[in-house]
């Protein structure tokens, strides 16, 4: 009879060490687009075009367009390698009718008629709205010139208002 193999050694455990952040892969990429003409929900535009780059996990993109008669510059950045990206806007646009780009975008149906040139800067983090409400900030200016109400019509509205009040 033949003894019994002694059993073999039992590895002792690893001594356990904090898992480290994943590297974001080392992906480059980078490229441009145009397009003639598109809708982007109920925004017209013509002649996008846009370069972008991914390189390590951070992704840049410049692009223009011409939207209603003026034109829309903007450069974006996001930073995709955190859990919570971080990104920046800087946007300006330059001439652009109002009338029709607010018949597009709202109900209200020529309110407000004029010229609209703006810029602004935007940034923030986070894809969820409770880390976005918390961290989205920024500046800017609006000019709107050649501005009309055309269905806001205070005179006369005022004159029966002016006359109840004087007896």
């Amino acid at each position: 009879h033949t003894p019994a193999p002694a059993p073999a050694p039992q590895p002792r455990p690893a001594t356990q060490t904090a898992p480290s952040q994943p590297l974001p892969p080392q992906v480059i990429l980078s490229g441009q687009a145009s397009i003639a003409e598109g809708r982007v929900q109920r925004l017209n535009f013509q002649q996008m075009t846009a370069d972008l780059s991914l390189v390590k996990g951070v992704l840049k993109t410049t692009y223009q367009m011409r939207l209603y008669g003026g034109s829309y510059q903007g450069v974006a950045q996001v930073d995709l390698t955190p859990s919570e990206p971080s990104y920046s806007l800087d946007a300006r646009v330059a001439g652009l009718n109002l009338g029709p780009a607010l018949d597009d975008l709202t109900l209200a149906k020529s309110a407000l008629l004029g010229v609209l040139d703006t810029d602004m800067r935007l940034s923030g983090r986070g894809v969820t709205w409770e880390v976005v409400k918390n961290t989205l900030g920024g500046d800017g200016h609006v000019k709107i010139t050649e501005a009309q109400l055309p269905h806001f019509d205070l005179l006369s509205k005022l004159v029966p208002l002016l006359h109840n009040i004087g007896g």
